[in-house]
């Protein structure tokens, strides 16, 4: 079906931009060679197509194509999200191998780590506090809360390439006495994110930070590419329960 209406036209432009550059990320092509196309057609389509009456003022219609601020290795970013931990122009270094496979792990790793933060941040009462730092940091990859109760989630991202299970990350995992180092240090980085968040209200953040500090919060670790599946640890008063 032909789209007549330019701003229609424009959207689905931008979508298919964002497409290519999801499905091209894991080849190993950085963020800046997949939005240049993309910028020609911002150019294009921003300044010249809309002459009439459309929806949205100007920064609207050139969000349409595709917000180049807020796309990192090709994934446009939710606008509910904060800034990446990394930084929007961070792209993973490739890991020196002749398997392409194992060379660009840690983009498309990357990537499905800002996939993860855009699915939680379209979730009812729902918001991302940090996301997407440096692949070799420590912590959790994602932090979520309930911004109702203030429930602290620390999410880690496995990326699979062959179809396979996985279990708990190493960094959730809980010793006999509850807390293992990893885990005590993951809870520590959330509680710094938390203060520091402008993401959710006060009153929110007094909760987490309070609901952390007892011990009280979930982890989940999730899969992605040919691992689907996930596992949840929830925490209380530091001690794991079923």
């Amino acid at each position: 079906m032909a789209l007549t209406d330019p701003y229609k036209q424009s959207r689905a432009l931008g979508e298919l931009f964002n497409e290519v550059g999801q499905s091209a990320v894991g080849l190993g092509y950085s963020a800046a060679s997949l939005v240049k196309p993309a910028a020609g057609a911002v150019r294009f389509v921003g300044e010249n197509a809309f002459t009439g009456p459309v929806q949205g003022g100007r920064r609207a219609q050139l969000g349409a194509v595709g917000d180049l601020s807020r796309v990192s290795n090709g994934i446009r970013l939710d606008p509910r999200l904060p800034e990446p931990g990394a930084g929007l122009d961070y792209t993973p270094q490739l890991i020196d191998s002749s398997n392409p496979r194992i060379a660009n792990s840690h983009r498309v790793g990357y990537a499905e780590e800002l996939r993860l933060a855009n699915e939680l941040a379209g979730l009812p009462e729902t918001a991302v506090v940090m996301y997407g730092n440096r692949v070799t940091l420590n912590g959790a990859d994602v932090i979520s809360l309930n911004t109702r109760t203030g429930e602290v989630t620390l999410w880690d991202n496995k990326f699979r390439s062959a179809l396979t299970s996985i279990k708990p990350s190493n960094t959730f995992k809980p010793s006999l006495e509850g807390y293992s180092d990893s885990l005590r240090g993951a809870s520590e980085q959330a509680q710094e994110h938390i203060r520091n968040s402008t993401t959710v209200s006060e009153s929110v953040r007094l909760n987490a930070l309070e609901a952390l500090e007892n011990g009280n919060f979930s982890t989940n670790t999730v899969g992605s590419g040919g691992s689907r599946n996930s596992n949840v640890i929830r925490f209380v008063n530091g001690l794991p329960v079923q």
